[in-house]
């Protein structure tokens, strides 16, 4: 066997080894919005808060229907108030 064949078997075997030490590790999801659903790489920007993330279209989308609704005084919670903007 050539050096550059040992050289990759050796490169391969080692890949290997940390792949499988690597698998042991949990796999965190990516971060996705709250309200919609959509993962931070399918949205412009994605805001995090202390238990939720809200990306920029709902963010935009409940800014204008609280403003298009100052009387709305009681909000029970904000996934209510996406769940409103889109039906």
């Amino acid at each position: 066997m050539t050096h550059s064949k040992v050289a990759h078997a050796r490169n391969s075997t080692v890949d290997s080894q940390l792949a499988d030490k690597l698998s042991h590790f949990p796999v965190e999801p990516e971060p996705s919005c709250s309200f919609c659903g959509l993962t931070k790489s399918k949205v412009a920007h994605l805001y995090s808060g202390q238990q939720a993330y809200i990306c920029g279209q709902c963010l935009t989308a409940g800014a204008k229907h609280i403003e298009s609704n100052r009387d709305f005084h009681e909000l029970k919670d904000a996934k209510t108030l996406v769940e409103n903007i889109f039906e």
